[in-house]
Parts: structure tokens; C-alpha cells; sequence
């Protein structure tokens, strides 16, 4: 679907642009995708000479469901040590998150098309457990429980951050292994960096690559973006 876009770029600023063709939901679950695209990456790292790229020059970028591949993946990667460090990672209105479908850009955009809320709880469903039985569950942001509202997950989305005149959320850290979910399939996952980077622990981010971020003003995913440069921003990224 980018075979346009990707050969506009190379040609026209003289790169190496390579574009994963990844496995799509529903058909293939999480994490297939991700699995897809960390595969191809590191092939390319491990083999950027033989394309005539310097791997200390390697940038990843992705929009919509490419930018949530592209965050996944530079974070899966900042743990490796045997591979050439990413550049940059550059995120297109990413889709970061699906723990809270309530947050300020959803409530107001969430009618938009094409990326209305009906919509993008659906794709979250079809790359989850391909069951949009629940879809109605995840708008009312009833998937998630008591405990993991109050815990950090929540202030991993904090409104704050996009609404600076609230007060911060107060939260209490909690173990995986601790928390309790409702019985949806796979429902864990939403708390799963590689399913949902905005889910990553302020500890993961730090040393992350320099970022550059792009979100649309009408859009519902405008908050995670800034929701998660913000946290980048706190971690000494650039």
C-alpha cells in the first residue's frame, strides 16, 4: 500500500528505503506483525553493507499501524546488544495505545472519518483476539479494571499531559503477575510494550533513539502521540 510513498522517498532524497510487508490482521494476530517487522530489521542491520548503508545511518519509520510497528520495534531493539543502534525513529500519528478510549482527542474526533472511535476499536480488536463482540466493552473503556485504572498504566496515559491545567493522576504501582482483568481473550496484551509501545515502563524509554513525531490536529490519535513524545521528552530523549 506504500510502494508510491516509500519509492518517492528514496528517490527523491537519494536513500535506501526498505518497507516491510508485514501480515495483517485478523487473519494473523498479534504478534505476527510485530514479529514481521523486528525480523526485517534486524536482517537490514545485520546486513546494511551489503546494500551499500552505513548502519550507523539506519532510521525506522511507519504512520497509523506502521508508526505503533515502528515504536515497537525501536524499544524491542534498545535491548539488543549485538546490533548496529537506530538512528532515529521517526512516528507518523502513531497508534500507541488501547488502554484508554476515553482520552481528550477521542471524546472530541472520535466521529471523524476514516479513523473514527467504532473504527480504531476494531482494528485494536482484529491485531487483539479478532472478536469485535467486544467492541462495545473497549469503547466504555470497561476492559480494563478498578485496579489497573489506578495503577501505572493509567499514568502512562495520563490526560495531564495533553491537558496541562489537570491534576496529575495518582497511581499506585502494581505487578503484572498482580493484575486482575476481565475475561476477554488475550486481554494481558494491552499492557504489552510490542502490542502498545505507550505501555512501556519509563525505564525502557531512556536511551530510546532521537525522535521526531507527527500527529493531526483532528484526529483520535493525536493524544498518543503526545502522550508519548511527553514521556520521551521526561526520559532524555531527544
Amino acid at each position: 500500500s506504500h510502494d508510491k510513498i516509500t519509492a518517492h522517498l528514496a528517490k527523491k532524497l537519494g536513500i535506501v528505503v526498505v518497507s516491510v510487508e508485514y501480515r495483517l490482521a485478523p487473519e494473523h494476530k498479534f504478534p505476527a506483525a510485530f514479529d514481521d517487522s523486528i525480523t526485517a530489521t534486524k536482517f537490514f542491520l545485520q546486513n546494511a553493507e551489503k546494500y551499500n548503508v552505513d548502519p550507523a545511518r539506519i532510521g525506522i519509520s511507519g504512520d497509523s499501524a506502521g508508526g505503533n510497528l515502528a515504536a515497537a520495534v525501536t524499544l524491542a531493539l534498545a535491548k539488543e546488544n549485538n546490533l548496529p543502534k537506530l538512528k532515529t525513529q521517526a512516528l507518523i500519528y502513531p497508534v500507541l495505545q488501547a488502554f484508554d478510549f476515553k482520552t481528550p482527542s477521542y471524546i472530541d474526533h472520535g466521529h471523524l472519518w476514516p479513523d473514527t472511535k467504532d473504527m480504531m476499536v476494531s482494528a485494536w480488536l482484529w491485531y487483539l483476539n479478532d472478536d469485535v463482540s467486544f467492541k462495545e466493552v473497549f469503547k466504555a473503556n470497561n476492559h480494563t479494571s478498578d485496579q489497573l485504572k489506578k495503577s501505572q498504566y493509567a499514568g502512562y496515559v495520563d490526560h495531564k499531559m495533553v491537558q496541562p491545567n489537570l491534576q496529575p493522576k495518582v497511581v499506585t504501582t502494581v505487578k503484572k503477575e498482580d493484575i486482575e482483568f476481565p475475561d476477554i481473550p488475550n486481554i494481558a496484551t494491552i499492557l504489552d510494550p510490542r502490542f502498545a509501545p505507550l505501555m512501556a515502563d519509563d525505564s525502557d524509554l531512556k536511551g530510546l533513539p532521537p525522535t521526531y513525531m507527527l500527529t493531526c490536529e483532528y484526529d483520535v490519535l493525536q493524544n498518543d502521540g503526545i502522550m508519548y513524545a511527553t514521556r520521551l521528552e521526561r526520559a532524555g530523549v531527544e
